[in-house]
């Protein structure tokens, strides 16, 4: 495109009505200037995949309104600009301003920090608070190795020793029963059936003695008792004797006859005792009782993520110890290596344990670092990356917070739940699993977008690479006296040529413009980047 450059343009290239009362010329359009508005205008409709119609005056309108339809960007992504949606927490304005509203229990925002734990609903902890007063919490209830509690629950793991909370469903391999078993080399003492006793001097620590019954036995005399005469029963005692009434037996009026009479009253009020022995039944010596199960601390919190997999072994020996997981089905070809046939202990895991001596190299699946997920902004950040779209999560979860190998979940119906490297799988993978799935998803699009883009870009340059040949083929055929000839030298070499032969100027015009229009409809016709670049732009001089 040029100005318009005749003799008889003003000095500052522009049109003139002239005057002809000083005089000054009318300025004289050239058919170059004409020819240069005519390609201009033929290359924004061109480029836009349209052919010239002469009959369709709303060509160029129809160019133009396509051009600034694919100028359009897309919604932006991580990997390529765009537009952002106003999300959760922001708000526009009515001067067009973007604000960010301040975060509450049911608003997102921008949060306030605060370096300690309080009642605010505005205000949200630092994670050093939160720390701090959850260390400061578990100093005061940790219970070292060695420790002995009552338990009331399940048991489950290997042997059915370990202790299965009652808001969980795995057994946690740091407490086991005290049932007299040794476990990760560490005497256990059977208090099954026992109650414990404080120990002291005359109890050492670890002495056994008592009994579930017992019995009273007794033995001796009863003190010498002197009964009166008046405790004495009233009694006496009956004698029979003869009588004779003369004292010679030959004597006339002799009368005998026997008589009965009372002795004199009997007893000496002596002094006498009873004898006395025996024993008494069995009897019980429990007071009323509730049974629970005594368990005891066996490992602290490193060595437990040692022993996820079953063995006490170096961290090299198992995945999941090193914030990884890996599955041995996936590289058992590996020769060298050896699998043992003990499961994890967990009981849901499909780990084995390696027993080659020798270094191997295992493929492992990452565990992500850090998890944030908030169901009501429909919001889960991975490793810092933010993604906002629909998903699916329990209706009272307010937020699950994961990092390195611990977390917590919020719920609005009940209080903050801790989460283990063993809850993982089932409670945080979900989560990852989508965003990743999200995430694929919209990087697909963005390249689909970006090659939808690519294509009418492409077109444009090519079209315009087909009309610069063709100027440039004209002005060849014309056998121009310089190099890089001006539209003006082209026009002036085709009056001149057209004086010399009006047929032959036509001819190389028609063939050229041929040529040309075959590019160009090569070039509409074109369905992908590789086909546009595949039209190769040449012309026979």
């Amino acid at each position: 495109m040029h100005r318009i450059d005749t003799a008889t343009a003003t000095p500052d290239n522009r049109f003139t009505e002239g005057d002809p009362t000083i005089p000054v010329a009318a300025a004289v359009v050239s058919a170059d200037w004409l020819n240069a508005v005519q390609e201009e205008l033929a290359a924004v409709i061109t480029g836009a995949g349209l052919e010239l119609d002469k009959a369709d005056n709303a060509q160029l309108r129809q160019a133009i309104s396509q051009a600034i339809t694919a100028a359009k960007p897309g919604l932006a992504t991580t990997t390529a600009p765009g537009l952002v949606q106003i999300g959760g927490g922001l708000a526009v304005t009515p001067q067009g301003l973007l604000s960010v509203l301040l975060a509450s229990v049911s608003q997102a925002g921008i949060v306030q920090l605060a370096a300690t734990l309080s009642d605010s609903m505005t205000q949200a902890p630092t994670c050093n608070a939160v720390k701090t007063a959850l260390e400061s919490r578990l100093a005061a209830v940790n219970v070292p190795v060695g420790g002995i509690i009552a338990f009331s629950g399940t048991f489950g793991g290997a042997g059915s020793r370990f202790p299965v909370p009652l808001d969980g469903a795995e057994p946690d391999t740091s407490w086991c029963l005290c049932d007299g078993t040794s476990t990760n080399g560490l005497p256990v003492p059977d208090l099954r059936g026992r109650m414990i006793m404080g120990a002291s001097d005359a109890y050492a620590a670890g002495s056994t003695g008592g009994s579930a019954t017992h019995a009273h036995v007794f033995s001796g005399t009863v003190g010498a008792t002197t009964l009166s005469v008046d405790q004495m029963p009233s009694h006496t005692h009956n004698y029979e004797y003869t009588h004779s009434s003369r004292p010679n037996d030959n004597a006339p009026g002799k009368y005998t006859g026997n008589i009965s009479a009372p002795s004199s009253a009997t007893g000496g009020s002596q002094p006498h005792t009873h004898s006395l022995s025996g024993a008494s039944g069995q009897a019980s010596s429990l007071p009323p009782y509730y049974a629970l199960a005594y368990i005891m601390r066996v490992a602290s919190e490193e060595k437990q993520r040692r022993l996820q997999c079953g063995l006490s072994l170096p961290r090299t020996g198992c995945g999941k110890s090193r914030r990884m997981r890996f599955w041995p089905e996936r590289t058992r070809s590996i020769l060298g290596v050896g699998w043992t046939a003990l499961p994890c202990t967990l009981g849901r895991y499909p780990e084995r344990v390696i027993t080659s001596p020798h270094p191997i190299t295992i493929r492992m699946e990452a565990v992500m670092s850090i998890v944030t997920v908030v169901p009501s902004d429909k919001l889960i950040i991975v490793d810092g990356e933010a993604l906002v779209f629909a998903y699916e999560a329990p209706a009272s979860l307010h937020a699950l917070q994961w990092k390195d190998e611990s977390g917590h979940t919020e719920w609005t119906d009940g209080p903050n739940r801790p989460l283990t490297v063993a809850d993982y799988d089932e409670q945080v993978a979900p989560f990852v699993t989508v965003w990743q799935a999200e995430k694929a998803r919209r990087e697909e699009d963005a390249a689909k977008e970006a090659a939808a883009r690519a294509l009418p870009d492409a077109k444009a340059a090519k079209t315009a690479e087909v009309l610069s040949g063709y100027d440039a083929a004209l002005a060849a055929s014309l056998t121009m006296p310089v190099d890089s000839p001006t539209a003006q030298d082209v026009s002036i070499g085709a009056a001149l040529f057209a004086v010399d032969d009006a047929e032959g100027l036509a001819f190389v015009r028609q063939t050229h413009a041929a040529r040309r229009d075959e590019l160009l409809a090569a070039v509409a016709a074109a369905e992908s980047l590789e086909a546009v670049q595949a039209v190769e732009v040449s012309y026979a001089v």
